[in-house]
């Protein structure tokens, strides 16, 4: 893995290239800001480690720069005489760790192993947007930002899903991303030059449905002026989404059933069946398994549209990605609200990270947006993201069980997880504490993000 260490001084710069090779990793290095910029542009680095206090841009402007450019690339600071303040400020910007000078051989080999970790993360995520531009559009690489492990390993899963023909069910909380993955699953397939057809399955009225999809002739019913293709045709040689397909009725659910069995449409007003070509791929916020017993999805369906099942983690479950995700908005929508801001406060970082985002990553943008129009100086505070308490939130809609059991278990164990280690920060006491094995309350901790000690 490749390193690039930025220091003014060569003495010091000569010892830490040294240290780092020892460490297995191969150092690249570069004695002011402007000209690790530069470098960065003609490399791909796996992680910065640069001093804080250089000549013209220091290593805070460097930080900012750099996550400007490469949000998740993992950037250690260092300096003698930074004050806990500024130490904060840095983390607070998006620091992954910070060093005092001197700097002790050993504690650099601890450090650098610990965020060589974060390191491969950007790594895959960066093959994963590589592979994305192969394919013609990066747009859908950018777009799908993760420090998450679990969701990486579901994105490197994508190419080969894209490959295939088979039908794909993208599952997740309203807001995860599910129809950003459904379409670089497009994007990455043989079908990426021919149409993506998207239908919004709540959105179309019962009666409308046959006529949606399958089209009409002119006068097959009152109002049908002309002939209309349906979305089925209009996405031939490409790839046909069906988002929020549980919103279907019944009546639909037989309707697309049928065509999935036969590829086949039969426009009203027409007994001519047509074949069609077109992948199928489909979303859904619901747990259908649980909507099959409750009788609202027809089983035969959920087997024919669950071929290849991905299933995206909510917010609350890669919380790692939430300070990214918001500087990520910030930078993206700030210059649209000619707004000064250029970072969050302390106590503006900590609130975003303690929600629970019921609205997932669609409702952080949103916050991130109405954040930018009240703020009127260069940092976002606590008053400026007007996050409601819970009290104050709208009524929640009715979930199905498993998914409601399943949102209260996570629920109960971010809670239990944090007053844990408020009264054991140990992690051998906490888990004495809480009557399971040390292995367990680390899984439990990596599955809510939580940072755990000694």
């Amino acid at each position: 893995m490749v390193v690039l260490i930025v220091d003014d001084e060569p003495d010091i710069l000569a010892w830490l290239s040294q240290s780092v090779r020892s460490l297995g990793f191969s150092p690249l290095t570069a004695r002011s800001g402007e000209e690790a910029l530069k470098v960065l542009g003609e490399h791909e680095v796996g992680f910065l480690l640069t001093d804080f206090m250089m000549p013209g841009m220091n290593g805070k402007e460097l930080l900012q720069k750099v996550r400007a450019r490469f949000e998740l690339m993992p950037v250690v600071v260092m300096s003698a005489v930074a004050t806990t303040d500024e130490a904060v400020e840095l983390l607070r910007l998006g620091a992954d760790d910070f060093l005092t000078k001197p700097i002790r051989r050993r504690v650099l080999a601890e450090r650098l192993r610990a965020v060589a970790e974060k390191a491969r993360v950007f790594e895959e995520a960066r093959l994963f947007r590589r592979f994305v531009q192969g394919a013609g559009d990066h747009l859908a690489g950018e777009a799908i930002i993760t420090r998450s492990p679990a969701l990486l390993e579901l994105l490197r899963r994508l190419p080969a899903i894209a490959r295939g023909e088979a039908a794909v069910l993208v599952s997740g909380p309203s807001g995860s991303g599910k129809e950003l993955v459904a379409r670089a699953i497009h994007r990455l397939s043989r079908r990426a030059e021919a149409p993506l057809v998207s239908v919004s399955c709540g959105a179309i009225p019962d009666p409308l449905f046959e006529s949606t999809l399958f089209g009409h002739k002119k006068g097959a019913f009152t109002g049908a002026d002309r002939d209309a293709p349906g979305v089925a045709r209009s996405a031939q040689g490409g790839t046909l989404l069906f988002d929020e397909v549980a919103d279907l009725s019944s009546a639909a659910q037989v309707k697309l059933l049928r065509f999935l069995e036969t590829k086949e449409v039969t426009p009203l007003g027409d007994t001519r069946p047509a074949p069609v070509d077109v992948r199928v791929l489909a979303t859904t916020k619901v747990d259908l398994t649980a909507a099959i017993g409750q009788k609202r999805f027809r089983e035969d369906l959920y087997y024919r549209l669950n071929v290849l099942g991905l299933q995206l983690p909510g917010l609350g479950e890669r919380r790692e990605d939430i300070p990214v995700l918001a500087n990520h908005f910030l930078l993206r929508h700030a210059p649209a609200y000619g707004s000064p801001a250029q970072a969050f406060s302390k106590e503006a970082g900590e609130a975003l990270v303690r929600r629970d985002w019921p609205g997932n990553v669609r409702e952080l943008e949103n916050v991130v947006q109405r954040a930018l129009v009240a703020c009127e100086g260069p940092v976002i505070g606590l008053e400026h993201l007007q996050l409601p308490s819970q009290a104050e939130r709208s009524p929640a809609p009715v979930l199905p069980f498993q998914e409601a059991k399943r949102a209260a278990v996570d629920a109960f164990e971010r809670r239990y997880l944090g007053s844990l280690l408020d009264g054991s920060p140990r992690m051998s006491d906490a888990a004495v504490s809480a009557g399971i094995d040390r292995k367990g309350l680390w899984r439990l901790l990596k599955k809510h993000g939580i940072k755990g000690k000694g």
